[in-house]
């Protein structure tokens, strides 16, 4: 069976819209991903967050092992043009990507205007494993008192993201895709606090 680019990419779409509107939960997408059936070095998964937010329209960036080939295959399959991390309205970040890219990705990041915040980037990351536990103490709208989630890999990320997003309503927004295909977004207005692990 395979990806029907219509219903399975309108069901993972539902699926980010209810993670965006409700920081902290986790959505699962698997069922959906399980479909895709093109040889490229990421996962099912990432690449089906790809297929739901990437078009012609819209611009990206790269952070992986084999970077240069992916680039390719993705423009490809989405339509999506490459540009430089500064400009890219979507960093993808994946699993084999080294913490210094990472951070390098947070702190280049577009954050928008006064005027036209919503032209700020997005950040994908790829990790190995989001789960319910109280390791990220989240707050803010679409959390009634608090929400929990813990996000495998290092978390020097938290501190970059902070700095991007305080000045209001400048800022990123991220969507997180782990190995089992659970989702979970954190929207520029999420507050984080890091409780341990």
């Amino acid at each position: 069976m395979e990806l029907d680019m219509t219903h399975d990419i309108q069901s993972v779409f539902r699926k980010l819209l209810n993670c965006m509107s409700r920081p902290g939960l986790i959505e699962n997408i698997s069922t959906e991903s399980q479909k895709i059936d093109i040889n490229i070095d990421i996962s099912s998964h990432l690449l089906t967050v790809l297929f739901t937010v990437l078009d012609g329209e819209v611009s990206f960036d790269l952070m992986a092992l084999n970077g240069n080939q992916l680039v390719k295959k993705i423009n490809q399959l989405t339509y999506a043009k490459n540009t430089a991390i500064q400009q890219a309205d979507y960093i993808i970040v994946t699993k084999t990507a080294d913490q210094l890219e990472l951070l390098k990705a947070c702190g280049k990041a577009k954050v928008g205007t006064l005027i036209d915040p919503h032209k700020s980037a997005t950040l994908i990351m790829e990790v190995e494993e989001i789960f319910a536990a109280q390791q990220l103490v989240l707050t803010g709208p679409g959390i009634e008192r608090e929400s929990y989630v813990s996000v495998s890999g290092s978390l020097d990320w938290i501190g970059k993201r902070m700095e991007k997003n305080i000045e209001f309503p400048l800022g990123i927004d991220m969507i997180i895709v782990d190995g089992t295909g659970n989702i979970i977004c954190l929207p520029r207005t999420t507050k984080i606090a890091y409780q341990g692990g």
